[in-house]
């Protein structure tokens, strides 16, 4: 018997990668204004950010702001990761914005191409590791599911839901969640 494959509605694999942003950027602390499932343009959904990119770190090279730089790379990736742990495979819709977000800033971070693609799949990898996290997923499905009903929230608003499932995580089994860095 061959293998079945399950079909996901737009819908949800555009909330859970958008999901996956914004718990990401929470949990690492990179700020954003407002996360929508609602298309705009070519865009199904976005997490709009509160200047993810303020910083010149040709300029500054402080371990502080190449830990920003790291953090951003990981939201920017983070949709995409959530999306192959809902899934189970490389996902086809969402990431065409991302991942090139995410090798401009690697290259930034990493002049030497060789090194920035290294970097990447590393940075990668840590993304779906995150992903693993049994609080934060939980975060991106308490968040998905408010998209799926609500379709947009603002930063704030987003960032209750992705505390509150964190909080019912504590309450449920004893543990804390810890970012996982």
């Amino acid at each position: 018997m061959g293998k079945t494959t399950t079909r996901w509605p737009r819908s949800t694999l555009t909330a859970y990668h958008e999901a996956g942003h914004a718990v990401i950027a929470c949990e690492r602390g990179v700020s954003f204004a407002a996360v929508s499932i609602l298309k705009d343009g070519e865009s199904l959904g976005r997490v709009v950010p509160k200047l993810w990119a303020d910083f010149d770190i040709e300029n500054n090279q402080s371990l502080r702001a190449r830990d920003r730089l790291e953090s951003v790379i990981l939201v920017a990736l983070a949709g995409g990761a959530a999306t192959w742990r809902l899934t189970g495979r490389c996902p086809k819709i969402g990431i065409w914005g991302d991942y090139p977000q995410a090798v401009h800033l690697a290259e930034k971070l990493h002049q030497d191409h060789e090194v920035a693609d290294r970097y990447l799949s590393y940075m990668a990898a840590r993304a779906k590791a995150m992903m693993e996290l049994p609080w934060t997923w939980a975060a991106v499905e308490a968040l998905a599911g408010g998209l799926l009903d609500q379709k947009q929230f603002t930063g704030n608003q987003a960032r209750k839901i992705i505390r509150g499932s964190h909080e019912f995580y504590r309450s449920e089994t004893g543990r804390r969640w810890r970012p996982l860095g």
